[in-house]
C-alpha cells in the first residue's frame, strides 16, 4: 500500500521514501530475520542509505558519507542516527 502524496517542501530522498510502506517493510524485515544479529545499521537505515546514494551518485564512499553528514539533521527524521 502506498502513502499519501509526499509534503510540498519535501526533499526527493522523503518523497521516495514516503511510497515505501514501512509497516510492510518492517514485517518483511521480521519475517526474514534480516536483522537478527545486527550490530550496526538496521535494514531500514541500510535501506535510507542505499537510496540516498542512488540519488546522491556521489563518487566514492568518502563522497557519499560527506554528503550523509551534510544533512545530519533532516536524516535523523526518515530513521538514520546522528553521528
Amino acid at each position: 500500500m502506498y502513502h499519501t502524496a509526499a509534503k510540498p517542501n519535501s526533499t526527493k530522498l522523503g518523497q521516495l521514501l514516503a511510497l515505501v510502506d514501512r509497516s510492510r517493510f518492517d514485517s518483511c524485515v521480521k519475517e526474514t530475520k534480516a536483522d537478527k544479529g545486527c550490530k550496526g545499521f538496521t535494514a531500514w537505515q541500510q535501506f535510507v542509505s542505499l537510496a540516498f546514494a542512488q540519488l546522491a551518485k556521489p563518487n566514492g564512499l568518502r563522497s557519499l558519507v560527506n554528503s550523509l553528514n551534510a544533512g545530519a539533521g533532516s536524516l535523523y527524521h526518515i530513521g538514520l542516527p546522528n553521528g
